[in-house]
């Protein structure tokens, strides 16, 4: 079955996520003294209006869930379910143990939508998914398809014998927050009790005396308490209490696995976020939700206490100036304090638990800074991770490209596009939160919400245009006239700090202060916590309107931030902005630098993008900069340049290029455009010496390699049908280029005659770069397939990979060649035909470690076999070009 036609029936048919879980308030009111934790008001209860949220909530329902429900189909994820219950035969298809959760995540999410639009097709579907979820679980409650279905080498070979790298856990609690859904959606008890069925294995299993061993990846905690609200059972609290407990001590079933876990110390003794990053925040998340349950408790001070710490050390010393989180793709973790590389890793899936995360911490101590913190994740690093358009994702979110980057309709590794299914509706659940007298409004977006106070039933009605405008009125409207305070916020921007702490700072302070009114009549600004408290007795129709000064405003970094010495960021109101190639004539953004003196403007578009059909107002920075170039003495000048940035989430949707958020402030950090490059052959070696370790460069160029190792034309020059060749011995033998290939302005090609003789692991034809994983440019065997690999590194990161299936064939010689042009499009040829085409960017960088033959990965194989007429050029073959070197080369072949 095709889902489609349910999410097209509601204007806002949205879903709630993990954070909002709006519909327990009732069941949390008797877990938490209403004065010391707030209450969200209910995503049910608010509706947006405006013209930058409500598009994204319309995309999400037309566009965005139905994709994922037609790929869980294609994908085999449900099918997964159907034959582990021994519905249906066939084989299982799995990429990671945790592709169940994709199920769970969107089953959530259609559960919500049900809240908001009964749509009776739309919950007969999810009636279906419901039996075989249950059909898969076995008859003491596990359930984990991938251990049923036997897939799983990550799982060990007994329950919970590899919590570190199994899911189990991890996939509980997922299915937890999706019968949860599902129950109070529909009031039925069928996914409900799969849940419960579950849960009471884990109580019975894990405890001291049982199995002592947490999480390996967190989210059940957060889980377990939930479902401890809805089914009253205390037991799965004080289990989700024993997982965090638990870890970084030594049991007899464990040792703590480390900081990669965040098990490298009992949870309350950590004061610094480590590790993989999306774990470390879901463990934060379930550490609030226990201590919100145990409100009473030493306990819960101390688990407080300890996040307070951990918040700090991230919002302090870890934190980008979009809100991303995550420094290292290594481990997806965060890095050491001011480690934060533009090209750091930043996964969606972090940046929506941090909003969570910071929620939570919210509702507990009524503090601006985190939903200032919140704000700026969840209007930059967030939704940067799905385009406008709603069926392609970002998983990582860099501040920094040099191409290659383009959003995916799916990955291997899901987890993100399903959260972020989940995600971007629930925005309405984050606007407002209440106590027994007090609201208090956290995000300025227009719409409507009607709530309860204890007092009284009130309406809110908020208008303007933000983010790209600073003017909010918001219109108070209680059914009857009561007394209660209005907690409006004054986000950190407009008070001078871009982030609550010293991380970033302005360069210049701004003197315009917010203003603030109440029916026509000003009130002082005196804010506490970052809000301004207005108490009065309001009565229907009563309006506050408050005026934030909207300015382009040049940020800093903190000078301990390597990677952005004398660069800036800009921003204006919540949104950080970057320059990206489409709005250069250069197709450039790395010759720019920002000079002291210039000024820029706000300008306001109906169609930023020039994206047809696809939703974009909102405001571009505009102004003149300056640009480096070369004249024709190689000399770098300055030029005026016309420049333009758009807001960071809407890179990338005009093709693939480079893209910066942070930009230099003097042109020592710029790169000169270089002058007009003359395409040539940087290296020919044909590889027919009689003797010697010299391998001379026939192109003019000076490029002579060194064989090494051992390698020589005395001993092994091979004459062969083909002519003469050199023979590579697989274990030490290869060629050392010299320095350079740093001139790709134009493209890049590589040409090689070889005849493999061996299946080497990644055994490279040729490989250039400066070290593993730094500015690579290779032409390789796949693995120990027989796939065919062009792949280009821009620092630590490829940008961008072209593979051709069954390419190398054993004990035959054939002309590989890789070609890539210079606006990224790229292909592979075999014996001068094209066999595989794609996107790839090459950077010009000074390589220091170039080599025929070998990897500069020290884990790979070296070439075994024999080899001929290697050729590098400064410039993109034309399929033409390749089929007539082709031509004139086979005939020595």
């Amino acid at each position: 079955m095709r889902i489609r036609k349910f999410f097209l029936c509601s204007v806002l048919a949205v879903f709630c996520i993990l954070l909002m879980r709006s519909d327990l308030f009732s069941a949390e009111k008797n877990s938490r003294k209403v004065q010391d934790y707030l209450e969200p008001v209910p995503f049910t209860e608010v509706s947006f209006n405006d013209e930058f949220w409500l598009p994204r909530l319309q995309t999400n329902r037309k566009v965005t869930v139905p994709h994922i429900f037609n790929k869980l189909e294609e994908t085999g994820r449900i099918d997964n379910f159907a034959i582990a219950g021994g519905l249906k035969n066939g084989k299982p298809r799995y990429h990671f143990p945790f592709d169940d959760t994709d199920i769970y995540k969107t089953l959530e999410g259609a559960s919500y939508s049900l809240m908001v639009s009964p749509d009776q097709e739309l919950e007969n579907y999810l009636d279906e998914l419901i039996e075989l979820i249950a059909a898969a679980q076995e008859e003491d409650g596990y359930l984990y398809t991938v251990r049923t279905n036997s897939g799983d080498i990550w799982s060990g070979k007994e329950r919970w014998s590899y919590l570190s790298m199994s899911h189990e856990l991890y996939n509980a609690g997922h299915l937890f927050e999706a019968a949860i859904a599902h129950y109070q959606a529909t009031g039925k008890k069928s996914l409900l009790n799969v849940a419960v069925k579950f849960a009471d294995l884990l109580v019975e299993t894990f405890h001291e005396s049982g199995v002592e061993i947490p999480p390996g990846h967190e989210i059940v905690e957060s889980g377990l308490a939930r479902l401890s609200d809805v089914t009253g059972n205390r037991d799965y609290l004080e289990l989700a209490r024993y997982f965090v407990d638990i870890r970084g001590r030594v049991t007899e079933d464990y040792e703590p696995w480390g900081e990669y876990h965040q098990d490298h110390k009992p949870v309350l003794q950590q004061e610094e976020a480590k590790g993989h990053v999306v774990r470390a925040l879901y463990l934060y998340i379930g550490m609030a939700d226990i201590a919100s349950r145990i409100p009473d408790s030493g306990y819960s001070e101390e688990l407080m206490d300890t996040l307070v710490k951990i918040w700090h050390s991230i919002n302090d010393t870890k934190m980008y100036i979009t809100g991303g989180l995550g420094a290292k793709h290594g481990g997806e973790s965060f890095g050491r304090p001011y480690e934060l590389p533009n090209d750091g890793y930043c996964e969606t899936c972090a940046q929506i638990a941090n909003v969570m995360w910071n929620q939570r911490m919210f509702l507990r101590f009524k503090e601006g800074r985190y939903i200032d913190s919140l704000e700026r994740s969840l209007y930059n690093s967030l939704i940067s991770g799905v385009s406008l358009q709603g069926d392609t994702f970002f998983y990582p979110n860099p501040l920094v490209s040099s191409g290659g980057y383009s959003r995916s309709s799916w990955f291997e590794c899901n987890c993100c596009i399903g959260n972020i299914a989940r995600t971007i509706p629930s925005i309405p659940g984050y606007v407002y939160a209440r106590s027994e007298d007090g609201v208090w409004v956290n995000l300025f977006i227009p719409g409507k919400a009607g709530f309860e106070l204890s007092n009284t039933q009130v309406e809110f009605v908020q208008k303007g245009g933000y983010p790209w405008k600073g003017n909010i009125s918001i219109e108070v409207s209680p059914k009857d006239e009561a007394r209660f305070t209005v907690y409006l916020r004054i986000p950190g921007w407009a008070r001078n700090k871009p982030v609550p702490s010293s991380l970033y700072r302005y360069k210049e302070m701004f003197d315009k202060q917010p203003e603030l009114s109440v029916n026509g009549k000003s009130v002082p600004l005196k804010t506490q916590k970052g809000y301004a408290a207005i108490s009065r007795k309001w009565k229907s129709g009563d309006k506050i309107e408050l005026n934030l000064p909207m300015k382009v405003r040049k940020v800093l970094p903190h000078p301990n931030i390597k990677a952005d010495r004398g660069r800036i960021a800009m921003e204006r109101g919540p949104i950080v902005y970057c320059a990206e190639w489409p709005d250069f004539n250069s197709k450039r953004v790395t010759h720019l630098y920002i000079p002291e003196n210039a000024e820029f403007k706000a300008e306001y578009r109906k169609d930023m993008l020039g994206l047809n059909g696809v939703a974009d107002k909102g405001c571009v920075l505009t102004g003149t900069v300056k640009g480096l170039f070369e004249n024709e003495k190689s000399l770098a000048v300055s030029k005026k340049v016309d420049f333009t940035a758009i807001p960071y989430y809407a890179w990338a949707h005009r093709g693939e290029g480079q893209m910066a958020v942070w930009l230099p402030e003097e042109k020592d950090l710029a790169n000169p455009i270089p002058k007009p490059t003359v395409k040539k052959m940087l290296g020919h070696w044909k590889l027919e010496e009689e003797s010697g370790t010299a391998a001379k460069d026939s192109s003019g160029q000076g490029g002579t390699g060194k064989l090494a190792d051992g390698l020589s034309f005395d001993e092994d020059s091979k004459e062969t049908a083909a002519g003469s060749c050199l023979h590579f011995d697989g274990t030490g033998d290869y060629i050392k280029l010299p320095e350079g290939f740093d001139d790709f302005v134009k493209g890049c090609t590589i040409s090689v005659w070889a005849y493999p003789t061996a299946v080497n692991r990644w055994a490279r034809f040729v490989d250039l770069g400066s070290g593993a994983a730094s500015d690579n440019i290779f032409l390789t065997r796949e693995a120990d397939s027989n796939n065919l690999i062009f792949d280009s590194f821009t620092g630590a990161s490829s940008s961008g990979l072209v593979r051709a299936e069954d390419a190398v064939e054993l004990n035959e010689w054939q002309m590989f060649t890789a070609a890539a042009g210079p606006s990224g499009n790229a292909k592979l040829f075999k014996n001068g035909k094209l066999i595989a085409d794609g996107k790839i960017e090459v950077s010009n960088i000074k390589r220091t470690r170039n080599f025929i033959g070998k990897s500069n990965w020290s884990a790979d194989e070296n070439f075994q076999g024999l080899m001929d007429d290697v050729r590098i050029y400064n410039y993109g073959l034309s399929d033409s070009q390749v089929k007539q070197l082709y031509k004139n080369t086979k005939p020595s072949h």
